[in-house]
């Protein structure tokens, strides 16, 4: 990963990945655990993270089994974005209680494909994705969490969510 991420889940990657995607960088997300508890602002056009490959799930205790894919550990926040890609990726909330997964506010044009979430408690979303206009969501898998994916925009296709409560 360029910009300087680590992906041993504990180095914080907030920054590295921050820079990247204001550069209007596709990020290619490799294999490990990316730390980054963070919000992105403002990114357009073009920009995005795509793993690898989408880690597995160990269904014994919900968590994602080690070197199986590219992962996000904690919030996955984007805010005011414009034409964003977020594909091919487990976004892990679990380690961080009263926190969505996935979090896209204030959109036009958003594509979330083949994306595995697992949420961190019974009281949040795994992914919350309102106040916008344009979004695809495809082949996407929840674990947990209060919902699996809440959906509040204008113009959206969906196809393929399977939601695993956990609770």
């Amino acid at each position: 990963l360029a910009f300087g991420a680590i992906g041993d889940g504990t180095t914080n990657c907030a920054t590295a990945i921050y820079r990247a995607l204001r550069k209007g960088a596709m990020v290619n997300v490799p294999v490990g655990v990316f730390y980054a508890p963070t919000q992105v602002d403002g990114i357009t056009h073009g920009a995005g993270l795509r793993g690898v490959k989408r880690p597995t799930v160990n269904r014994t205790n919900n968590t994602f089994d080690s070197g199986s894919g590219s992962i996000i550990k904690a919030l996955l926040g984007f805010n005011n974005v414009n034409d964003i890609t977020i594909e091919r990726l487990g976004v892990d909330s679990s380690p961080a209680p009263v926190l969505e997964g996935i979090v896209i506010q204030n959109f036009n044009g958003v594509n979330v494909e083949d994306v595995t979430i697992i949420g961190s408690d019974e009281n949040n979303h795994c992914a919350l994705i309102q106040a916008g206009r344009n979004l695809v969501v495809r082949n996407c898998i929840t674990y947990g969490g209060k919902q699996g994916f809440a959906i509040k925009a204008i113009g959206f296709e969906v196809d393929g969510i399977t939601s695993h409560d956990t609770t």
